[in-house]
């Protein structure tokens, strides 16, 4: 050939860009598919039931419950309280009618010894 001349068969890179042709593209699609192959993991999950459930939380002890169950023990408590009151007052009444007749009695046969 011709001196300071070479002839090279391959091209400069941005001279000819055009899209690969099927059969490179064919080999690039088999290389990832391999390497997919090869690398990663297929999963399957099946569920047992495709019903879903729904969990509500409710309280079991609502406010207005708490307060009538409260007021009835305190009517209990009360009532109890003002029965013991008035049963020490029936007490408190029958020692003074007791207290009462019996000086009442004394007075009497103090009276009728006098006679």
């Amino acid at each position: 050939g011709e001196h300071g001349h070479t002839t090279n068969n391959q091209t400069d890179p941005g001279e000819n860009d055009t899209e690969p042709d099927d059969e490179d593209q064919h080999d690039s699609d088999k290389a990832y598919f391999e390497y997919a192959q090869n690398n990663f993991v297929r999963i399957r999950i099946f569920y047992p039931d495709v019903s879903i459930s729904i969990v509500t939380q409710t309280s079991s002890y609502e406010l207005s419950n708490f307060i009538a169950e409260f007021g009835g023990a305190t009517d209990l408590l009360m009532g109890l309280s003002f029965f013991t009151v008035f049963q020490l007052f029936e007490i408190f009444i029958a020692y003074m009618a007791y207290k009462c007749c019996k000086k009442r009695n004394e007075e009497q046969k103090s009276d009728f010894n006098n006679v």
